[in-house]
C-alpha cells in the first residue's frame, strides 16, 4: 500500500464528475491503495438514510472496507435539508478530526457547489427580508419549477448555467437575492478563495456519452432490483420536500398517485438522469477538475496523484 509523503498540510483528493460515471468505485479503489484513508461524501442527496438506493449510496460492504463519512448519516425528518453552508461547516469540522489520524482524505461527489464550498469557501450573500423570501416561495407554489428556471435564466444567465436546475431551493435563493438587491446572484460569488488548512487536488471521472447513458440504464435496473419503488414509496410519505425534488424519486410520485403507469415513470427516470448527468458534465468541465480520467484508467490516475503529491503539484 502506498503512503503519503510528510508535508506541511494534509491533502484532500477530490473526485468529481457526473452521476453514474464511477466516482464511488474509483474513490474506494484509491482509498484502499493508499492504506485505507477515509472517504467523505460531497453529494447533496446521499446524506439521507431514507434515500440510499436511488441516490447510489455506497453499499454497507464498501463502507466497511474503508471509513466513509457523511453518507446516509441523517434522517430527512430531523430538520430542513442540509444547505451548502451546513455542509461547509460540517465537512470542515470533520476534516479537522480526520487529519488528526490521516495525512489525506478523499472527497467524492457530484454536487459541484458543495465541493466548491469546501475547497474555496462560500460566497458572501446578503440577508434577505422574510417578505421577499415569502414572495418567492409563493411564486414557486403558484407557478412551479418552470417559472423559477425561466426567471433565473432571464435575470442571471451566468448562475443559471451552473446551478442544479432541478433544485427549487437553489433557484429560489437566487431569486430572493436578485429581487432584494437588484443585482445578479452570481455577482456576489467569491472572487478570492478562502484559505484552508489543507491542500487539495481535484480530478474528474469521465465516460464517453454513449457509455455513460448505457451505464445509467443498467444502474437503474439495479436500483429496481434492490427495491427502489418501495424505498421511494416510503420516502415520498415524509414531510421533507427532498424526495419530490430528487431524480429517481420524483418520477415515482405520479405513479403512486395513479396518474402514470410504472413503465412511464421508469422511462422518465432514465431520461431525467441522463439530462442531469449532461448538466453536471457541463458544470464540471467549466468549474471543476483540473484533470479527467476514465474509470478504466485508475492505475494512471493513481500514478498521476502520486506524482502530483510528491512534486507538490496540487491546489492551495
Amino acid at each position: 500500500m502506498a503512503r503519503f509523503r510528510v508535508a506541511d498540510r494534509p491533502l484532500v483528493v477530490v473526485i468529481g464528475g457526473p452521476t453514474a460515471s464511477g466516482k464511488s468505485r474509483t474513490a474506494l479503489w484509491l482509498a484502499r491503495q493508499w492504506g485505507g484513508i477515509p472517504i467523505v461524501n460531497a453529494d447533496s442527496r446521499q446524506f439521507y438514510r431514507e434515500m440510499t438506493i436511488g441516490t447510489a449510496v455506497p453499499s454497507p460492504y464498501a463502507r466497511r472496507l474503508v471509513p466513509h463519512y457523511l453518507f446516509a448519516h441523517r434522517s430527512m425528518e430531523e430538520g430542513p435539508p442540509i444547505t451548502v453552508k451546513d455542509y461547509e461547516r460540517e465537512a470542515l469540522s470533520l476534516l479537522q478530526r480526520l487529519f488528526a489520524e490521516h495525512p489525506a482524505v478523499i472527497v467524492v461527489g457530484g454536487s459541484g457547489f458543495f465541493i466548491s464550498a469546501l475547497l474555496h469557501g462560500l460566497d458572501e450573500i446578503p440577508d434577505v427580508p422574510d417578505a421577499v423570501r415569502e414572495h418567492v416561495q409563493s411564486l414557486f407554489q403558484q407557478q412551479g419549477l418552470t417559472f423559477l428556471q425561466e426567471e433565473v435564466s432571464r435575470l442571471d444567465p451566468d448562475y443559471y448555467a451552473r446551478v442544479d436546475r432541478q433544485n427549487p431551493r437553489r433557484l429560489q435563493r437566487a431569486l430572493e437575492v436578485i429581487y432584494h438587491t437588484g443585482k445578479p446572484f452570481s455577482s456576489f460569488h467569491r472572487r478570492t478563495p478562502a484559505k484552508r488548512f489543507f491542500r487539495h487536488v481535484y480530478v474528474g471521472i469521465y465516460r464517453p456519452p454513449q457509455q455513460l447513458r448505457k451505464r445509467i440504464h443498467e444502474r437503474l435496473i439495479t436500483f429496481w432490483k434492490r427495491g427502489l419503488v418501495e424505498e421511494a414509496r416510503k420516502a415520498l410519505l415524509a414531510s421533507s420536500p427532498l424526495p419530490r425534488t430528487t431524480i429517481t424519486y420524483q418520477e415515482l410520485a405520479p405513479f403512486f398517485e395513479g396518474k402514470i403507469p410504472l413503465t412511464q415513470a421508469r422511462a422518465l427516470m432514465e431520461r431525467h438522469t441522463w439530462q442531469y448527468a449532461r448538466r453536471q458534465m457541463t458544470w464540471f468541465k467549466k468549474y471543476g477538475p483540473s484533470r479527467w480520467f476514465q474509470p478504466a484508467e485508475k492505475e494512471a490516475l493513481f500514478r498521476w496523484l502520486r506524482e502530483a503529491e510528491s512534486s507538490g503539484e496540487h491546489g492551495q
